[in-house]
Parts: structure tokens; C-alpha cells; sequence
């Protein structure tokens, strides 16, 4: 359920693709509900007398724009809107505004466009879903001039939320979150980082797809939020932990890595972020010194899996992973020129091989 304070909080977050037409940053009042196109995303709430949300004096549809909006409901009680030919005017008790009204001419209704399928997903836990979502999308590429790659997958078949930058791949699962455990969604859905932003501020409880799958459906009692499948090649994963699961593994909690990483930084530079693991212990050399941290560590040689048995690990992204807060977790060691695996209880982490 949408109610005035959490609505307001959820079109901050909304953001137009371009800004070329004045329109794209403009909400639509109609029928009682109102609307937000932002060229790749809709957000539509409904009843909105019924939360509250304004009182509308005119029948007529109307743009209005969204910042203005969002500052004038945020802070006055008793609001109201007034459509005339040219303006709309926003009330309070003591309070008038009149602003720009803008023609419809750029609005797209695309749910009513929409044909769905009928299966769908219940979520019986949008809060914790959204909360791995977001810790995928930190380890998404960040780079806005590379689009394709802004954005997190969600896996539903396999049941896996999936992100990578092209140097680290995170999997987390969850499938805990759902109140039947039959998936009848087989298609895989790429969400841009943006409508993350928008999704994690929103209560819902059914997840749809669109028949030419192109659009997914995040659906509450009185919203429906609609996105667009980014398209982009991800590489393969779904079975890749099958190759390394027999590996050799050391099992560490945060705080004990967390502290052999700040060690090995005391003499890391900007030429030099790769540390040394031989079985025994870390080594990690550089222009300004050398650090040894050996380790209590009796698993398999790692010889059999690299000639010299020296694995290369980048402790920045093992730093990275460790921002996650997770308690306890396990190394899988593969060679010099594979992945570094991190597995915990929400899912995989995986580092690109440092060269060494």
C-alpha cells in the first residue's frame, strides 16, 4: 500500500531519461490515479483521493510538474489542485502556487498497452527481496556511457539476482521470498540501476511479466510499477560454481579478513594491489615494503590446481565484497588463471583472476 508520505519518497527517486521535452519530468493526474513516464519506466498509483494524496477541483487530465509537486505536497497539509486553461494552481490553507500545466502529448500509458501473461509470482517479503537486489547492484557497472551493463538481473527460473562490472560477478539467491515454491516465470529480466532506486521504496507483492517480455510489473494494492527489460549479454552463470565447489576452501569470518586485508594495505600502491597465496600464508610486495601474514591453513595443496601453487588475489575487491557485512564465508582457490570464489549464505561472489 502507497500512502502520501511514502509516494512523495518514491517519485524523488524517479528520474526522466532525457530532458530535451519538459514533459518526460511531469506527472499526470487522470481518473483518480496518477501517473509517472520516465521513457523507460512507469509508475501508476491509484485511488488517490483515497490516501489522501490531493483533491482534485477538475475532471480534466493534466500534467504537473514533478519537483514542484513533490516540495509543495511534502511540506503543506490540506492540499488541493485546480486545473485552468493554462495553469494549474496548488493550494494550502494560507498558500497558492500556480505553475505551468502541461499538454499530454508526450504521455504514454504503457500498462494499458501491456499484454500479460497469466502466471505470475507472489512475494511474500518485498523489503528483504529489494535488499539483495540493491546489494547486487553495487557490483553492477556504475559507467553510464556503457548502458548496457547499468543494471541487474533477475533470474527467476534459477532464482538467482545476478550483476557484474565485467571483473566481479555477484549471485545471491532468493527464493525464500516467495509464498509458493513453484517458479512458473522462465524468462530472465535486467533492470536498469535507476528503477532500483524507485523499486526499493515500494511495498509489493506480485511480480509480472509482459508476454513479449519486454516489461516486468511490480504490483501493490494500489500501484503497479512498470519496467523495461534492458537488453545485454551476461556472461554464463548459472552453472559456474559446479566447477569449483570441489576446490580447496578457507572459511573466515569478516572481521579476521577484514583485518588481514588492512594489513596488506600498509604497503600496497596504486602499481601493486595484488597479494600473494601460497597455502601458507599472504604475501604482498611493493615499491614501499613487504608483509607476510601467515596462516593456520591445512586444506589441500594448492599445487595441484597452479605449477607454483601461488594464487593472485586483488584486495580491493576482497574488500569490496566485505562492505556486504556478511559474518562468515569460504574462499574457493582455483589457479592463477581462474576465478576466485566467495560463497556465503546469500549467495557468490566472483573475482576475476589476478595476474601474477
Amino acid at each position: 500500500m502507497i500512502n502520501k508520505k511514502n509516494a512523495l519518497k518514491t517519485l524523488k527517486t524517479l528520474k526522466p531519461v532525457t530532458n530535451d521535452k519538459p514533459a518526460l519530468n511531469n506527472i499526470a493526474i487522470m481518473e483518480n490515479s496518477l501517473h509517472y513516464f520516465s521513457g523507460e519506466s512507469q509508475l501508476i498509483i491509484e485511488d488517490i483521493e483515497k490516501i489522501d494524496l490531493h483533491n482534485i477541483y477538475s475532471e480534466d487530465n493534466f500534467f504537473i510538474d514533478k519537483e514542484v509537486f513533490t516540495k509543495f505536497y511534502g511540506k503543506k497539509d490540506n492540499c488541493k489542485i485546480q486545473k485552468n486553461e493554462k495553469n494549474a494552481l496548488l493550494f494550502s490553507d494560507i498558500t497558492k502556487l500556480k505553475i505551468s500545466n502541461y499538454d499530454l502529448y508526450d504521455f504514454r500509458n504503457l500498462y494499458s498497452g501491456l499484454n500479460l501473461k497469466s502466471d505470475f509470482i507472489d512475494i511474500n517479503d518485498s523489503a528483504e527481496l529489494n535488499k539483495k537486489i540493491v546489494e547486487c547492484s553495487k557490483f553492477a557497472n556504475q559507467d553510464k556511457n556503457r548502458y548496457s551493463l547499468n543494471c541487474v538481473k533477475l533470474d527467476f527460473q534459477n532464482k538467482m539476482i545476478v550483476s557484474t562490472n565485467q571483473i566481479v560477478l555477484k549471485i545471491n539467491y532468493y527464493s525464500d521470498f516467495f509464498t509458493t515454491e513453484d517458479i512458473f516465470l522462465t524468462n530472465d529480466f535486467n533492470i536498469s540501476l535507476s528503477d532500483i532506486k524507485t523499486l526499493k521504496t515500494l511495498d509489493y507483492d506480485k511480480i509480472q511479466l509482459s508476454e513479449d517480455a519486454k516489461y516486468v510489473i511490480f504490483s501493490g494494492e494500489n500501484f503497479k510499477f512498470i519496467v523495461q527489460n534492458i537488453e545485454t549479454q551476461f556472461p554464463q552463470y548459472k552453472n559456474a560454481f559446479e566447477n569449483f565447489k570441489n576446490n580447496p576452501t578457507i572459511n573466515f569470518q569478516n572481521s579476521e579478513l577484514k583485518q588481514m586485508i588492512n594489513d596488506l594495505k600498509m604497503v600496497s600502491c596504486e602499481y601493486n594491489k595484488i597479494a600473494l597465496f601460497n597455502g601458507e600464508n599472504f604475501k604482498l610486495s611493493s615499491p614501499i615494503g613487504e608483509i607476510i601474514i601467515n596462516l593456520d591453513y591445512k586444506g589441500i595443496d594448492l599445487s595441484i590446481f597452479n605449477k607454483d601453487g601461488i594464487t593472485g588475489i586483488n584486495i580491493f575487491y576482497i574488500e569490496e565484497y566485505l562492505k556486504l557485512k556478511n559474518e562468515n564465508f569460504s574462499i574457493y582457490f582455483s589457479g592463477s588463471k581462474k576465478p576466485l570464489i566467495i560463497e556465503d549464505i546469500n549467495g557468490l561472489f566472483f573475482m576475476s583472476p589476478a595476474s601474477i
